[in-house]
């Protein structure tokens, strides 16, 4: 096998291939041992190694950490000496091993398993949508923001300086919520908002209306998730009498990361709710829906959208 034949099947550089042969034709198999190395000897072998991995892995809380649910380098380190597998082994020692296996114990990442037999089915409609949008017809993916606190820093925020960050106050007094209604264009990046007190039936419905009127396109299909307000029997009785002008297209049980509204909402928190301080829920339905005015005119444009697998 050559050189690049060998590193792709190992997994490895053609240098590192290339050491290797060149101590064997040098030194024989006898090359194939480590060489001296200057500074201090290492302490603990491949077996210890081992072992805070599996830890790692694998934490044994059963049999020492009873009641514990997560693992730390720390915890690691005790269960080490307490098993006496070593004398001791600090808690940089352990850190530098898992940080060498790329092992990071302190980081987790959330994840719903979609339980929808026919996820598959329903996600190719979906992104089929996003890619070839049908001749004549608006992709627009709808979802709701409930509950948005109109909450008011009590104290008087300081801006960033130089050398110092930007001071927030935490305490906050509660002017109420709103329900933010929000429709994103897929082809255009536009978006159409509006803010209610309630998030019932009849709100979505006239909200849905007032997207129709808004872009009055001759076709429209319409992203939305399962919730009970977009499965109504009013909301479906107006869709059948558009005469199959107007279409909801369902995301998969667990699958709302399919509709892109999803993105732009990240955006709006970001930009427009992180840190900001409300007098009352007037002045933040306002402040939303300038921020989509300030949107639709200096910013939209469609996502970049893909999905990355799992």
């Amino acid at each position: 096998m050559s050189k690049h034949e060998i590193a792709a099947l190992l997994g490895t550089t053609n240098k590192t291939v290339t050491k290797w042969i060149n101590r064997v034709e040098d030194f024989g198999t006898a090359g194939l041992t480590d060489l001296h190395r200057s500074g201090h000897p290492r302490i603990f072998n491949v077996d210890i190694q081992t072992k805070v991995i599996y830890l790692a892995t694998n934490p044994p809380f059963e049999e020492k950490l009873k009641g514990f649910s997560t693992i730390s380098s720390e915890l690691i380190s005790w269960v080490m000496a307490k098993n006496q597998w070593v004398d001791s082994i600090s808690r940089e020692t352990v850190r530098k091993m898992l940080r060498s296996e790329r092992l990071r114990v302190h980081r987790v990442k959330y994840w719903k398993t979609s339980n929808d037999p026919n996820f598959l089915e329903k996600m190719r409609v979906i992104v089929d949508l996003y890619l070839n949008p049908p001749p004549e017809a608006l992709i627009i993916c709808v979802d709701e923001m409930p509950t948005l606190q109109a909450l008011e820093r009590i104290e008087h925020q300081w801006e960033a300086i130089p050398g110092k960050l930007r001071r927030i106050e935490f305490e906050y007094k509660r002017h109420g919520t709103t329900n933010l209604f929000a429709a994103f264009n897929t082809q255009e990046g536009q978006v159409y908002g509006e803010t209610k007190m309630n998030k019932k039936h009849p709100d979505f419905l006239t909200f849905m209306k007032n997207v129709d009127a808004h872009w009055n396109y001759p076709k429209m299909k319409v992203i939305v998730d399962n919730y009970k307000t977009h499965n109504h029997h009013l909301v479906k009785e107006w869709i059948a009498e558009q005469n199959e002008r107007i279409e909801f297209v369902f995301t998969p049980y667990h699958g709302s990361w399919l509709n892109q509204i999803e993105i732009w909402f990240g955006i709006l928190r970001r930009y427009c709710l992180k840190h900001s301080s409300f007098k009352d829920v007037h002045e933040l339905n306002e402040k939303i829906l300038d921020f989509i005015a300030t949107w639709n005119k200096n910013f939209a444009h469609p996502f970049k959208w893909k999905f990355k697998g799992w």
